[in-house]
């Protein structure tokens, strides 16, 4: 499977075509012959995701020290993660989705009516700024909040992470302040601030920043 999934190969009968053709060069795996499609196909279906989450961890652990040294970027902050999600619509038909569901019928002057919904599985993301491949990945239901994946990080004092408003969490908010740890991400509609203390910005602020506040973020009810 993790020939497949570097090969870009998208079946079991792809996947074992090419691996015939490949059949006289198996002797350093000490294979004499590839196993045929219905025993690639019991294996996938007896074998757990789990293997391939501990094989990615292992060796992302293994050479993640490699992974920024030929980066151009310097950043003036060390510890910088960057964290999205995307739903996956191939599984909208057998997991719930969220949002709307498609509008039957067309509106004024034809044009289709759309709903909203996303499909059955979202996969959150977060990676370093610095390298090219996520240090943390994890599946979910696209109807459960995206804030559950909050829980999982696990980050250095004085990290900075960039997240959408969708994550939008105050409890951990407040954790990560009493824990040094820094986020940015965007206001949510239904919220408000009352400001506590207001700091002076120093002349080399960028023109970008309009103040700099010690704010206390309220919900509207």
């Amino acid at each position: 499977m993790l020939y497949a999934t570097l090969s870009g190969v998208s079946s079991l009968r792809e996947l074992s075509t090419m691996l015939l053709v490949c059949e006289g060069r198996i002797g350093h795996l000490n294979l004499k012959h590839f196993p045929k499609r219905s025993t690639l196909s019991d294996a996938n279906k007896n074998r757990g995701s789990s293997i391939f989450v501990s094989i990615y961890y292992s060796l992302y652990g293994r050479y993640a020290s490699f992974l920024s040294d030929s980066s151009a970027i310097s950043l003036p902050i060390k510890h910088l993660k960057i964290v999205d999600s995307t739903s996956i619509s191939l599984f909208s038909d057998i997991l719930k989705g969220v949002g709307r569901n498609p509008l039957k019928g067309r509106k004024k002057g034809g044009n289709p009516l759309k709903g909203r919904k996303k499909g059955g599985i979202k996969m959150h993301t977060m990676i370093s700024a610095l390298e090219d491949v996520p240090c943390l990945v994890r599946f979910s239901s696209a109807a459960n909040h995206d804030h559950t994946f909050l829980k999982e990080f696990n980050l250095e004092k004085d990290s900075f992470v960039v997240f959408d408003k969708a994550y939008n969490d105050y409890l951990q908010y407040l954790q990560w302040t009493q824990d040094d740890i820094h986020f940015v991400t965007r206001q949510k509609g239904n919220a408000f601030y009352t400001s506590i203390e207001e700091f002076e910005l120093s002349h080399a602020t960028s023109n970008a920043v309009l103040r700099d506040e010690r704010t206390f973020v309220h919900r509207k009810k």
